[in-house]
């Protein structure tokens, strides 16, 4: 593609509209527009997605996505094909179905990694599209405010103006202005190193206080605290107040966990981060946590509903990894049954744990009960 090339995405948004997009500003009438396009041109989100994905590596890009010589030097990186055609592909049940055979295709050094994402892009960034601008606003400070919400069953990556990237869990909203952000759920955040201005976070009853670092928080309306993990660098922690407070005091580091109550702030120091980072790759594990809160965090992440009306079985603790791209929710909930003495049933769409083995059984899997219940902290309450 030629420098004077008519660009694709250009053709159909205006500079503006795309820097919107790019610096995380997207208003909700961009994000109708933007799922409208994609929906429209099968090529499109594959193209978007590629771009934005350029621009979040590399900062270079920032700011000066609205001149034409910024947009021609990116487009001649990610070498996007000016003119997509169709082409036909068998669907399951035997019909055709037209897609775009337009990709971004990438320099030799880059081309191996970019083939995975342009074969998930469009819906990746369908997906994306419709959760960006769900609300945008000014805040009382008047600086630009947007939300982010997830719905059960769906989590999302989110790139901020500021080079943060957060990675949101299951039924979870975020409120972002500035580098400064409100969380109900939980959420992996990559926060971009600014000494001048620390990013803040704020959920219900806590204050964490960062500069620059990798570490997760969770407070979902049910939870009993705010629990943050550090994977990465130093956070402060402390308990929110209404007005003037003083500013969060306790200070925790890699392999750290600290839990904020309306009462204080207790810390576990040598703590493994498995639990807190691997459901950003679709695997959630949970160690010696009961079943009770087992089947909570199953519910979210495969946007279904289980109930487990005995309070014996509900408080069984287990050790258990789930891989919500690769295993069924039948599937999990067998393994579960097998390895506690169990089994479900399924009551309208809900998914019903009861004591007592079904007929048959399947071969053990990875799910094995605690082996003695300890006194300890119940996971996220």
């Amino acid at each position: 593609m030629t420098d004077d090339a008519p660009d694709p995405l250009t053709g159909l948004l205006t500079p503006d509209e795309l820097d919107r997009y790019l610096t995380g500003q997207v208003t909700a009438e961009d994000g109708i527009r933007l799922s409208a396009l994609s929906a429209e041109h099968p090529w499109f989100a594959d193209q978007l997605q590629a771009i934005r994905i350029a621009v979040a590596e590399d900062a270079h890009w920032s700011g000066i996505l609205s001149t034409p010589e910024a947009w021609a030097q990116l487009r001649q990186r990610v070498q996007l094909s000016s003119a997509p055609h169709a082409t036909t592909h068998a669907t399951a049940n035997g019909a055709t179905q037209e897609r775009s055979s337009s990709r971004a295709h990438l320099s030799a050094a880059h081309s191996r990694r970019w083939a995975t994402v342009a074969g998930a892009a469009a819906s990746i960034a369908v997906a994306l599209l419709l959760m960006i601008g769900i609300r945008s606003g000014t805040g009382r400070s008047g600086a630009h405010v947007q939300e982010y919400r997830t719905a059960a069953g769906q989590r999302s990556t989110i790139h901020l103006a500021d080079g943060s990237t957060v990675v949101l869990g299951p039924a979870t909203s975020l409120r972002v202005s500035s580098r400064h952000v409100d969380l109900t759920g939980q959420a992996y955040f990559i926060v971009a190193a600014r000494q001048d201005r620390p990013f803040v976070v704020r959920t219900t009853n806590a204050v964490i206080r960062v500069l620059g670092t990798r570490f997760f928080i969770r407070r979902y309306s049910e939870d009993h605290f705010s629990r943050v993990a550090v994977e990465e660098g130093r956070v402060a922690i402390g308990v929110r107040h209404d007005g003037a407070a003083p500013p969060p005091r306790t200070v925790i580091s890699a392999n750290m966990v600290g839990e904020v109550s309306d009462s204080g702030v207790t810390v576990d120091t040598g703590v493994g981060m498995r639990a807190y980072t691997e459901w950003t790759h679709g695997v959630l594990v949970f160690q010696r946590v009961t079943l009770r809160d087992v089947v909570a965090e199953l519910g979210r992440a495969y946007g279904a509903a289980i109930e487990v009306p005995d309070t014996t079985l509900a408080g069984e603790r287990m050790r258990l990894d789930v891989s919500t791209t690769q295993q069924s929710l039948p599937n999990v909930l067998d393994l579960i049954g097998e390895a506690i003495g169990a089994h479900y049933t399924k009551r309208g769409e809900t998914f019903v744990l009861s004591p007592g083995r079904a007929k048959g059984h399947l071969a053990p899997g990875h799910a094995t009960p605690s082996p003695s219940p300890q006194p300890e902290k119940e996971y996220g309450r």
